[in-house]
């Protein structure tokens, strides 16, 4: 199998940094000395929703400078670091033992930007690989890596269900299904919000890495009801 992980918000709780980092680079980009009220509650709520749509411009290159200095300053800032979630580091152990491991993430920086961050989690040595989509160029969208990923591991003769897609996003998972692959969704801190949007798409999920068991049986049967299916 090849794992295709999601970074924030699935395998690390960077919550706080991330609103923290949100709230500094929109003040300073577009309000200047006011200061951008966003609690956590409000930012969950349009980033899960419309993915920030109701604050930023529709113009790709604002959006995409937009979140490039969001997660610089992240990166950059050792006390804006999130830790993994409960459990992530035995989760992606034993994820290990059954497959190939790929960190990939939506954020618009290089990769090697992010090395320092993965050792002091102690996740380097446990995944395959890490994907940004700052790695492949500007404007390019987190579906584009899971395309790449997904057609490299059919041509050297995987199943594109093979290919397991954990993410807190639900376009994550949209991408992914309609590449063929699997999709589970993660809900953090099970949140409520993201609980009803997996439910809404008709995804499955869990809500702790504490489930690994029960995360391999989600997929084990969902690759089998599919090769069934593909029989009949």
């Amino acid at each position: 199998m090849i794992f295709l992980l999601d970074f924030d918000l699935t395998l690390t709780d960077s919550l706080r940094g991330l609103v923290e980092s949100v709230r500094y680079v929109y003040t300073e980009k577009f309000l200047g000395s006011r200061f951008i009220d966003l609690d956590y509650s409000e930012f969950l709520r349009i980033y899960y929703r419309d993915d920030l749509a109701s604050l930023l411009p529709n113009d790709v290159e604002i959006r995409w400078s937009f979140w490039e200095s969001v997660w610089r300053r992240y990166t950059k800032t050792f006390s804006l670091q999130g830790s993994l979630f409960k459990c992530a580091l035995e989760a992606l152990t034993y994820l290990r033992g059954r497959g190939l491991i790929y960190v990939v993430t939506g954020r618009e920086i290089r990769s090697c930007e992010m090395r320092d961050e993965l050792n002091h989690l102690g996740i380097r040595e446990l995944i395959y690989g890490l994907y940004t989509v700052g790695d492949f160029g500007r404007y390019t969208k987190k579906k584009d890596l899971f395309k790449y990923l997904v057609d490299k591991y059919e041509s050297l003769g995987f199943r594109r269900s093979d290919v397991v897609v954990i993410s807190d996003s639900y376009r994550d998972l949209e991408n992914a299904s309609n590449l063929g692959a699997e999709a589970i969704g993660y809900v953090p801190h099970s949140l409520s919000l993201v609980k009803e949007l997996f439910e809404e798409k008709g995804f499955k999920y869990i809500s702790s890495w504490c489930e690994s068991t029960h995360l391999i049986n989600l997929i084990d049967k969902s690759i089998a009801t599919k090769s069934h299916r593909l029989m009949y």
